[in-house]
């Protein structure tokens, strides 16, 4: 795993999940990088995780080498130092040498480098490999290259979260047997009405529709189109403010810096909050938005849904699969700000289509997104491959 709890992300929640469930029964142990933010890969500079054990199995944590780290000597490696990372020695090195000490190895998420020691590790030792790529449809020349695909089709088993995903890498010629559609979930029982109301802590008025978007911020994350529709909004004096949480990316912190001041009072910019804080917030909205062009399902629209809110996402393969346009959801395109600001004022005027499509959105999370069930499926696949 490229990133582990504290961290925050899709494939990082996703992956937590299924091991929190599997430890009740097996021995589990993760090895991961020490890294907090994503951008740790290559900024040595970069927040790490320190001490940090809260979970029942073990956790290696392992140190990244940075680009700017790296000794000349290392480039005479077995495999070359790539982008996006995260270099590893060390993982390298205890992951060589692991021997039969594991009866099955658990490899995920593209288009990241780790992968590569697990799955030699898996190989060397004739240990069962299982692959979760996660695949973001929208960048091929990442996720499809030759090493990443021979890798899928030696693998002995592929989880991919939608049947789209299936689709792509049939098209590569992977064994169709060996891939199976097990997207991530959500445990009901922990989204409950927590009792804190984020209107009165960030002194939104009654009157405010809140609009939330949760996750990574960045340009491919939709959240600079998001805030440029939402300028359209602010200029006619709409009276909605928006809710930010998750890592700021460089191309949004450069972006916030030249917003005007009057734009700049209606966002607030929560950063990364704890799950207590972040339920209050999904509660407490009037509107999800992430218009993102980078999800290989997204999560956060399950999070929303959950609390019956309605959506607002990206008309790209991946999302159309999950979310059902005009039903649970508005889709648009990326970057139509002009889409996307119809999109937020047709919700913000109508709260009866909020209710009817924040509606729709819980039934589907209780009918299809079961985290139970879909971890059962998934202990079922591991257990029939030892």
């Amino acid at each position: 795993m490229q990133r582990f709890s504290p961290a925050i992300g899709g494939s990082e929640k996703s992956i937590e999940s299924i091991l929190d469930y599997l430890s009740n029964n097996h021995k589990i142990t993760v090895f991961t990088t020490n890294s907090l933010e994503l951008k740790s890969f290559w900024d040595p500079k970069a927040k790490k995780v320190g001490s940090f054990d809260n979970k029942k199995y073990e956790v290696k944590r392992f140190e990244i080498v940075t680009p700017s780290e790296i000794d000349r000597k290392m480039y005479d490696f077995a495999f070359p130092i790539s982008i996006p990372g995260p270099f590893c020695p060390q993982m390298w090195e205890e992951l060589a040498n692991i021997g039969s000490s594991y009866d099955l190895v658990i490899a995920t998420a593209y288009p990241y480098d780790h992968i590569i020691p697990a799955y030699i590790a898996a190989k060397n030792n004739k240990i069962p490999i299982i692959i979760v790529p996660h695949i973001h449809l929208q960048y091929p020349e990442l996720y499809f290259t030759g090493l990443r695909l021979g890798m899928l089709c030696d693998a002995d088993a592929i989880i991919v979260n939608t049947n789209v995903e299936k689709i792509a890498l049939l098209k590569y010629k992977i064994n169709d047997e060996k891939i199976k559609i097990i997207p991530p979930g959500l445990n009901m029982e922990l989204w409950n009405r927590p009792k804190e109301n984020i209107r009165v802590k960030l002194r939104i008025s009654e009157r405010a529709i809140i609009i939330l978007s949760a996750g990574a911020k960045s340009f491919d994350k939709g959240t600079i189109s998001l805030i440029d529709a939402l300028k359209n909004c602010w200029n006619k004096k709409k009276d909605i403010e928006l809710v930010l949480i998750g890592p700021s990316m460089p191309d949004y912190v450069e972006y916030v810096k030249k917003l005007e001041k009057k734009f700049l009072e209606h966002i607030h910019d929560l950063g990364v909050v704890s799950d207590e804080i972040k339920k209050n917030v999904f509660y407490d909205c009037d509107i999800f938005a992430m218009p993102s062009r980078s999800d290989s399902l997204g999560i956060v629209y399950l999070e929303a849904w959950a609390c019956s809110k309605p959506v607002i996402g990206c008309n790209i393969e991946a999302i159309r699969e999950v979310a059902s346009d005009g039903i649970d959801s508005i889709l648009v395109d990326f970057g139509n700000n002009s889409q996307l600001t119809k999109a937020i004022e047709k919700l913000a005027n109508n709260k009866e289509l909020r209710e009817k499509l924040g509606i729709k959105g819980r039934e589907k999370v209780l009918n299809v997104y079961d985290l139970k069930l879909l971890n059962q499926r998934f202990e079922s696949l591991c257990q029939s491959l030892i």
